[in-house]
């Protein structure tokens, strides 16, 4: 078993997000054959806040498909965190979120300023969910 910032998984294999690749066929029969973690292709923040068809079928996942993370991209600190509360509210794992959040204000090539602001603002949005 491995065990990272809390989350427990059941073994040490792990996927990265892969532009359609990674959807929900795919991330159980990996599953079956060992799997631990899993991320969903990534997704726009903006996307997903519109509702996107698109976006959300990226996202369609079952009770097997645990534990799950999805990757998200943008650069609004206020839709990111609106977008990585979504997450945790459709049954993402908080941590998976946090992750998420992690990786996009990574992103932000702004500098590390904005970065905190995105991290900050979307875990205390988290924080206020949980």
């Amino acid at each position: 078993m491995l065990e990272i910032s809390g989350l427990r998984l059941g073994s040490q294999v792990m996927q990265s997000p892969m532009a359609d690749c990674s959807d929900l066929p795919f991330r159980l029969v990996s599953r079956r054959r060992g799997l631990g973690f899993a991320f969903t292709e990534m997704i726009s923040a903006q996307s997903l806040l519109h509702g996107s068809r698109k976006t959300l079928e990226v996202l369609k996942t079952t009770p097997e498909d645990r534990p799950l993370g999805a990757q998200l991209l943008g650069k609004d600190p206020a839709k990111l965190a609106e977008a990585a509360a979504m997450l945790a509210d459709m049954g993402f794992d908080r941590k998976g979120a946090e992750k998420a959040v992690r990786e996009a204000a990574a992103s932000i090539p702004s500098g590390p300023e904005r970065e905190r602001e995105v991290f900050r603002r979307a875990l205390v949005d988290l924080s206020a969910g949980a």
